[in-house]
């Protein structure tokens, strides 16, 4: 199976629709230099992390005390998810205005740090998941068959053994998420051999993606195996991304997974600002956090205007609030402990798929001949109702509910 599986809805055909107010919202932006990046911050950032990364991996070969080498992965977990958050702002161009600064960054901390291919994040990210999120079908970053279902959909389509799984499906979480980042290192290779061997596909930047991935065999295995033994080599990087496994699900998961994040049709015609403000909620995080998450914490800032760097975030969240407000759209705020928490019911509580074209509808809307239709509407006037009411449309199903049909 392919690591994408999103053809059936990509290009022009399933482009969502812009509207007026939120493309002259976006040039107002433009004008109070929103959009000027700031690349010094971020290029401080990214050395205080790797020396950070740095010094815990001489904490874990230096010390022969276990809590000492705990220490050292923690450091070592907590640095690496740090270039991560960095190397995704650069893969939206958003930590220079310069392309190649961002493109050097992106192979520095995606292939060479971290053993991700590129070209397989910049598909994998920008092209399916950033224009379609939560869309099912279509985004695979909330598709975990076969391990879980994340629907009502999904579950009621299974075999009826994979149903009795799913019942389980919380419980046998933490197990199968230590593979969660040797998965997406798996897909990358498979996504680029596949496009080194296609000889109409293959292209420059997939061979600088394999010579960046060589280099971190170079620098993470092949050299220290010079000067400790294979099998230390060996099992540090293994316990290296097990725990990256979880720090990525502790970023990335909240943002997407809580029941406040709905899971919508693929549609064509679905306003781009409430696909982006129905599947997405922030997340509020302590100093630390923040300087981790590198503004992934702001997520509906971030899905609405990707190419901003995230030092603006702070600033801007009042005014993309304000936005969403005036014209109709969710904007939701969760405690970083409630939307993990939430995240994990996600996999108790199922979520119904709704779609987001009836949150626009006319009907949806006051009647032409009303006070409110004539003081202008909302483009989206139903869209906060949906996803205030999103529970009551349809109740979420647990595993269990099965019992009963």
């Amino acid at each position: 199976m392919p690591p994408i599986r999103s053809s059936a809805c990509e290009g022009e055909a399933c482009q969502p629709t812009i509207p007026l107010a939120f493309q002259a919202f976006r040039e107002n932006l433009v004008v109070q230099g929103f959009f000027r990046r700031k690349p010094t911050r971020s290029i401080l950032e990214i050395f205080a992390f790797v020396t950070v990364t740095a010094l815990g991996i001489a904490l874990v070969v230096a010390s022969d005390w276990p809590l000492v080498k705990i220490l050292g992965l923690a450091l070592v977990t907590l640095g690496s998810l740090g270039v991560s958050t960095r190397a995704h702002t650069a893969s939206h161009n958003a930590i220079s205005n310069r392309a190649w600064v961002n493109r050097a960054l992106t192979y520095f901390g995606f292939p060479f740090f971290l053993q991700v291919s590129a070209t397989y994040w910049r598909h994998k990210h920008l092209v399916v998941h950033h224009p379609y999120p939560n869309v099912a079908g279509v985004d695979d970053d909330v598709d975990l068959k076969p391990f879980f279902a994340m629907t009502s959909h999904e579950l009621v389509m299974a075999k009826s053994w994979l149903q009795t799984l799913y019942r389980f499906q919380v419980a046998y979480l933490p197990l199968i998420l230590i593979g969660n980042a040797f998965n997406v290192v798996r897909c990358g290779w498979k996504f680029l051999a596949t496009k080194l061997l296609d000889q109409h596909a293959r292209r420059g930047e997939h061979w600088v993606d394999l010579g960046a991935l060589m280099l971190h065999y170079g620098a993470w295995v092949g050299l220290p195996m010079l000067f400790l033994a294979p099998t230390d080599v060996l099992t540090f990087n293994l316990l290296r991304f097990a725990l990256l496994s979880y720090g990525m699900f502790v970023i990335f998961a909240p943002a997407h997974f809580p029941a406040e994040a709905l899971m919508i049709e693929a549609d064509p015609g679905r306003d781009f600002v409430a696909t982006q403000t129905l599947t997405t909620v922030n997340y509020r995080t302590g100093w630390l956090g923040g300087l981790v998450c590198g503004g992934l914490e702001y997520q509906i800032e971030h899905h609405l205007l990707p190419a901003i760097s995230p030092t603006h975030y702070p600033r801007l969240s009042a005014l993309v609030r304000e936005y969403c407000e005036t014209h109709g759209y969710p904007y939701r705020c969760l405690g970083w402990w409630e939307a993990l928490e939430k995240s994990l019911l996600s996999f108790v509580h199922l979520k119904p798929i709704h779609a987001v074209v009836a949150a626009a509808t006319p009907e949806k809307c006051p009647p032409e001949s009303s006070p409110a239709r004539e003081s202008e509407a909302p483009p989206c006037c139903g869209c906060r109702e949906l996803a205030e009411g999103a529970q009551r449309l349809e109740a979420p199903e647990g595993p269990g509910a099965l019992k009963d049909r």
